[in-house]
Formats: structure tokens, sequence, C-alpha cells
């Protein structure tokens, strides 16, 4: 067990302990009339963020990548993407606040998701391996090696990104659900929608 980043803070500059976060897939209208589906993503009753849809040509389900960052945050008590969604930024320490929590932290973290994405993509999402490879692994830790990630282990790293596929795998196959990421077990658990 390793000890949060945010520890000693108050309640509105710490990630939550545990949250369970719904997606649910709907049918946006896009620009110039094409429809597409997207996906939103709420905390309790509060939508968070934009409705994502896959920014592609091809449906390949990354409309539902926010569970990438909740897996982040679950596993490794980390996600500036996470704490500006949820409106958790450490704003009473100044440095903290512009550089762990700040835009570089999270065009990295979403730089991250992107490339263990596109490389999942040629191991079937991680469906079959009981190993992520350690290339991607190494890569992970080198991009954050300035952030206070840095203090994760490559098997914290590992844990993370593979709760994260397991719990991509659900909510593709069910186009949504309930995840609740818990920070004290280090967990990302699964909910399928109500029937």
């Amino acid at each position: 067990v390793h000890e949060l980043f945010d520890a000693g803070l108050s309640d509105d500059q710490r990630l939550p302990d545990r949250v369970p976060v719904a997606l649910a897939e709907n049918e946006e209208r896009a620009t110039r009339g094409e429809r597409v589906s997207g996906v939103r993503v709420y905390a309790g009753e509060t939508a968070v963020g934009d409705p994502l849809d896959d920014n592609s040509e091809h449906d390949d389900a990354y409309r539902y990548h926010d569970v990438f960052h909740l897996a982040h945050m679950a596993v490794l008590g980390w996600s500036p993407v996470m704490r500006r969604l949820l409106d958790r930024k450490r704003w009473n320490q100044p440095s903290i606040d512009r550089i762990q929590d700040g835009g570089r932290a999270a065009a990295i973290e979403e730089g991250l998701t992107a490339y263990v994405f596109t490389m999942a993509g040629d191991h079937s999402y991680f469906a079959n391996l009981e190993h992520v490879p350690p290339s991607i692994l190494k890569v992970c830790a080198k991009m954050t090696g300035h952030l206070e990630v840095s203090n994760r282990s490559i098997a914290d790293w590992h844990q993370a990104i593979l709760a994260g596929y397991g719990a991509f795998r659900h909510v593709v196959e069910h186009r949504g659900g309930t995840l609740t990421a818990d920070l004290i077990g280090r967990t990302l658990t699964y909910d399928a929608p109500p029937t």
C-alpha cells in the first residue's frame, strides 16, 4: 500500500478515496449533421467533462478512454485529468497545482493513454495477456519521470494498465456501466448498466 499524493489535504483538493463513475453511451450529434456514438461520464448525477466520441474514421471505442484515467487514479493515486474533471486540483499549493495538476501533466497523461491504446490494439487490448510488454511500461515511467507518479513502480503501472483494459473491455461490451475507483484498495471494479 502506498501513501496517496494528496493525503492530509482538505476533501475539495483530494481525489476521493472511493468514487463510482458511470459511463453512458448515446448517439450525439456532431458538427455538420453527422451522427456519431458518444459517451458521457457522470460522477453521481453530475456530468463531468464533455461527451466523447472516437474522433476516428474507425469505431475503435476510444470514446471510453476515460476508464484509463480512472485506472490511473485508482491504482496509482494519480490522474491530472481526473483531478480536473472532478474539480480536485490542489489549488492551495501553487507549484503542485501548476506542475502536478496542470496542463502539461494532463497532456502527458492523455498522450500516454493514446500511446498505450495504440500498442494495446496490437495485443487484443491485453485480453489474452497476463503481462504488459516491458517496453510499454518503460515509456510510461520515462514520460512521467518528472512528476509525482514517478514514485510508483513499474509493477504499479502494470497493475493500472491491466485494470484499465479489463474495465475497458466490459464497458465496450455492455455499452457503458459504472466503474468504482477505490484508491485505498487500489482497485477499479465494474458493474453493468441496468437492463
